[in-house]
């Protein structure tokens, strides 16, 4: 899937409602959608430790992302707009 990769914030602490830990990425990007008229910005939670190149990924710019099984991003290669 190729996608326009916007920006990303890492949240990381303690539930206020389970006192479990949580340490991950919301990534923010456009993408293509059929059901939408133009193109779709989206949201994706992810585990920092399970994707490749997070940290490398420059604003704006186009990116193929490569998913595992469950739709999740993986990796990122750079290609041209």
């Amino acid at each position: 899937m190729i996608i326009q990769y916007i920006g990303q914030i890492r949240l990381s602490g303690t539930s206020k409602k389970t006192g479990k830990p949580y340490d991950f990425v919301q990534f923010h990007y456009v993408k293509d959608d059929p059901s939408f008229r133009g193109r779709a910005t989206a949201v994706k939670n992810l585990t920092p430790s399970r994707v490749r190149g997070l940290d490398d990924l420059v604003p704006n710019n186009y990116y193929e992302a490569e998913c595992d099984d469950e739709g999740s991003f993986i990796s990122f290669k750079p290609v041209k707009s």
